[in-house]
């Protein structure tokens, strides 16, 4: 009964917001979506902002749907959360070696930063291009600039409109911008509507907060 799982989780984390609330109704879209990593990875960047990711098995799927060859500045910040919220052993190989690489990737983004940037924004510039420098500035933790680049993708021939749109809405809830983005993953069709949704609830209630 996954639909109607999904329905009571949602209706439990907006009439009762609480980490519970939230850490289940995460735990039941990622149980229930069979969802890929690009989905995942969505999914388990709200359960971060929320704070709900206990387990070191949450925290390695993040890495894996993160993948430090595609965003290892987001990378090294999970691993360093989990660090030192106690959840991530530091003797672990795995992990150990991933950061390693994925410090040394995000190097290298970094210095390749504005030749990525001068790319994308060139008239020319295809829909991969776009995306990679959206994508590689909200791994680096610059929302408004990743913002830029996600509503230039948005419309351009070839986009994962779904997908785009969702980043842009995290890309503005980073920013603090609430209700904006609350109305882009109002957008969201498709399979990745049941994630959009769960992101907009939550940004509501952040709005609702930060007004208080």
């Amino acid at each position: 009964l996954n639909s109607e799982v999904r329905k009571y989780s949602t209706w439990y984390v907006t009439q009762h917001p609480s980490d519970e609330s939230w850490r289940d109704a995460v735990a039941i879209l990622l149980n229930t979506g069979g969802y890929q990593n690009p989905e995942i990875l969505d999914l388990l960047r709200l359960g971060q902002r929320a704070g709900v990711l206990n387990d070191a098995k949450l925290y390695l799927e993040y890495m894996d749907a993160a993948d430090y060859r595609r965003l290892p500045a987001e990378v090294v910040s999970l691993i360093d959360e989990g660090y030192a919220k106690g959840v991530l052993d530091k003797t672990d190989p795995y992990v150990v070696d991933t950061r390693r690489q994925a410090a040394e990737r995000a190097a290298k983004d970094r210095a390749d930063l504005a030749s990525l940037k001068a790319d994308a924004d060139k008239a020319g510039a295809s829909i991969n291009t776009v995306l990679a420098a959206g994508d590689t500035l909200l791994g680096l933790g610059e929302p408004a600039n990743a913002e830029t680049y996600y509503a230039k993708a948005v419309d351009m021939p070839g986009a994962n409109t779904p997908m785009v749109l969702t980043r842009l809405g995290i890309a503005q809830f980073d920013q603090g911008k609430f209700a904006e983005a609350k109305a882009t993953f109002d957008k969201v069709e498709g399979a990745r509507k049941a994630i959009a949704n769960l992101w907009a609830i939550y940004a509501t209630q952040q709005a609702s907060g930060a007004a208080m």
